[in-house]
């Protein structure tokens, strides 16, 4: 009788060496401890995943740690995320949302006004000051087509385009850069009164006249930018408290500086309205890098 069960039991010993690989439960045959290792599934068997490796059979139906599934990452030779990026947005839409954070687009964006300055220190061009209330009234742009005609804002765009693909190999991101820099001319189409050329030499002039109209002027470009300042806040968190301050001291110098502009009256000194724009236009440029530093990116 005895010789049966012990044949018995050797029988059943092997079935289980066969069915579960000589482990049960985490030990062998022999009780001693053995690690839990987790299987890779093979590439083979992603199809019907998306790429994904299938979930473990063991591991259905509960959690181990933070994570459902275990991840063939051995195997994946896909590209990394950034850091700020959520997880299954696109690489190039992630390296586009961190180039809209970086000051390269606000310095894109006021290059004509850059060129504006400078081309007024040289002599090359001129604008008049008249009596009234806001920029809309009281400025006559005279010649500003170096600076503001839509050929030249193209051929600025083209270079500085260029010079960032060339400094960072990303089309893409040069790409964004050509356009924030041409956007320029048709935002000015906007808000300017008829004085804005289309190239140089020319007598035709264009303008819709928005800054006219404070209320109209309130409205767009207030919305704007409220608009940028609520999708800012959104992607991005202070670092500390002096980085929140450095933010909003700098959005109120802003707002008070824009709404002077178009409610205003004009500048006391007008030989010296271009030296004051450049600084701080520069000023404004600084404070888009320091915020951009003092703030880290997070997922929308």
């Amino acid at each position: 009788m005895s010789s049966s069960f012990l044949s018995l039991t050797h029988c059943w010993k092997r079935r289980w060496q066969v069915w579960d690989g000589g482990y049960f439960l985490g030990s062998s045959r022999h009780c001693a401890p053995v690690p839990k290792t987790h299987k890779i599934p093979l590439s083979t068997a992603r199809v019907s995943c998306q790429g994904r490796p299938r979930p473990s059979a063991r591991c259905r139906g509960r959690r181990i740690g933070s994570i459902n599934f275990h991840w063939a990452s051995l195997s994946s030779h896909r590209p990394r995320m950034p850091s700020f990026s959520p997880v299954f947005l696109p690489v190039e839409i992630a390296n586009l949302v961190q180039l809209f954070m970086r000051p390269v687009l606000v310095l894109a964006t006021m290059l004509a006004d850059f060129a504006w300055c400078f081309f007024m220190i040289v002599g090359i061009e001129q604008v008049q000051f008249k009596h009234g209330m806001g920029a809309g009234n009281y400025l006559n742009a005279t010649n500003i087509a170096m600076s503001h005609s839509l050929l030249m804002d193209v051929i600025w765009a083209t270079l500085f385009a260029a010079a960032y693909f060339l400094r960072r190999h990303y089309p893409r991101g040069a790409l964004v850069v050509f356009l924030a820099i041409l956007s320029h001319w048709p935002l000015d189409f906007v808000s300017h009164r008829p004085d804005m050329p289309v190239t140089p030499g020319t007598h035709a002039y264009f303008g819709l006249g928005l800054w006219t109209s404070i209320p109209a002027t309130l409205i767009v470009e207030g919305g704007f930018w409220v608009l940028a300042i609520i999708f800012y806040v959104r992607i991005t968190r202070p670092r500390n408290r002096a980085s929140t301050y450095v933010f909003w001291s700098g959005i109120v110098l802003l707002t008070l500086v824009w709404c002077s502009n178009i409610a205003g009256p004009p500048p006391p000194n007008p030989t010296m309205a271009p030296i004051a724009s450049l600084v701080f236009f520069s000023l404004s440029v600084v404070w888009a890098y320091s915020v951009n530093r003092l703030r880290n990116a997070q997922p929308a």
